[in-house]
């Protein structure tokens, strides 16, 4: 599976349904970034800390592949800092890959919001398995 193919999959996930997803490629960089949907906030009304989590690590994790050196690689640390809450409007997690060394990718990434406050940011560092792992159509 290529790279638009994988995006294309991801996108289209059925735990992104109401989410509005889209990732973009850069140089050693990408971004993810949706609609907070009220399928995804928690009890007090705010988007829940797992998706934060995701949204950094998503950025990374297509941040690692711009760098088209692998077709798959695992997250295998993740550090996040919570700034603010969101509770509406478009979010969008922007990653780059600070170093890589043999098949390990550092990368951070910031989520900002439409006025682009600063919302949460992290770092992360990903490997790529020694195994070839095949990606599933849905």
């Amino acid at each position: 599976m290529n790279v638009n193919e994988i995006i294309e999959q991801y996108i289209s996930h059925p735990m992104h349904k109401n989410l509005n997803m889209n990732v973009h490629f850069g140089k050693e960089s990408a971004s993810v970034s949706m609609t907070i949907h009220e399928s995804i906030l928690n009890l007090v009304g705010t988007l829940h800390g797992a998706i934060y989590f995701k949204l950094i690590d998503d950025s990374c994790f297509f941040a690692a592949l711009s760098a088209k050196e692998s077709h798959f690689v695992a997250t295998s640390n993740m550090t996040i800092h919570y700034v603010k809450p969101a509770s509406e409007g478009r979010l969008v997690a922007k990653a780059t890959i600070i170093t890589k060394r043999n098949r390990m990718y550092l990368c951070k990434s910031t989520i900002i919001n439409e006025k682009e406050d600063i919302i949460a940011y992290g770092s992360g560092s990903f490997i790529e398995p020694k195994k070839n792992y095949n990606y599933k159509k849905i």
